[in-house]
């Protein structure tokens, strides 16, 4: 019988496939979840969103310090995500933020309905950059990461690499095809509010498969995280 190093690719991502293909499953929904939450878009595109919101008005400077504020935010908010991952569980952390960070998105969407209608200005690109700012924050801290984790926690490690490149395959080219579509959708101020809320509904769809599929890992061992989701 052949030796786990010994086997071939293909005989890895059958092996993948057939035995653990829940597991698999988990791990890509997770990515792609996270892709949906919207964290790629609003840093892409975090200067659009906020003249759509009223703030800056046509004043790129304002948009440039405000950008750097919110690139602030995500870096302190990336550091105590990673001290509180080591303190609590990846699924916690999950639960707890995917429904500010959906809250967040739902009021710059109404932010932006206020704008649209010609009523909004300052203040409305206040509390757009507000939003920014707890979705940021809330996402550092549980979903930035917490999906690398847990991929890297439910498979064997024989399988580990083989598994990861698909999960990191499925990230990136959800980036790419949700950043692409955005830019179709928001083409009018109807459909740059219907993104945000769909962004926003992501954010709960988020929560509700973490509660149903994504077990607690935190000091688990490796098999029993494998079983639990398996």
């Amino acid at each position: 019988m052949k030796t786990e190093s010994e086997k071939t690719s293909r005989q890895l991502y059958y092996e993948l496939l057939n035995d653990y293909g829940w597991n698999l499953y988990v791990g890509f929904m997770l990515h792609v979840i996270q892709q949906f939450t919207g964290i790629n878009i609003i840093q892409f595109y975090g200067p659009a969103i906020m003249k759509d919101a009223g703030f800056g008005g046509d004043s790129p400077s304002e948009l440039l310090y405000s950008m750097m504020f919110l690139s602030t935010v995500n870096t302190v908010g990336n550091f105590i995500g990673v001290s509180l991952s080591s303190k609590h569980g990846r699924r916690e952390l999950m639960l707890k933020c995917t429904v500010p960070m959906g809250i967040s998105l739902l009021i710059m969407a109404g932010a932006m309905i206020i704008n649209a209608m010609g009523k909004g200005g300052q203040m409305t690109g206040w509390i757009c950059i507000g939003c920014l700012s707890g979705y940021l924050m809330f996402f550092c801290i549980g979903f930035a990461s917490q999906p690398w984790t847990v991929c890297g926690e439910i498979f064997p490690a024989h399988l580990r690499g083989t598994a990861n490149s698909i999960t990191t395959t499925t990230n990136w080219l959800f980036n790419y095809l949700l950043s692409a579509v955005f830019l179709l959708i928001t083409s009018t101020d109807t459909g740059k509010i219907i993104a945000y809320i769909i962004l926003a509904l992501s954010c709960f769809i988020a929560y509700w498969f973490t509660y149903i599929y994504v077990p607690e890992t935190k000091d688990r061992s490796l098999e029993d995280c494998i079983r639990m989701v398996s």
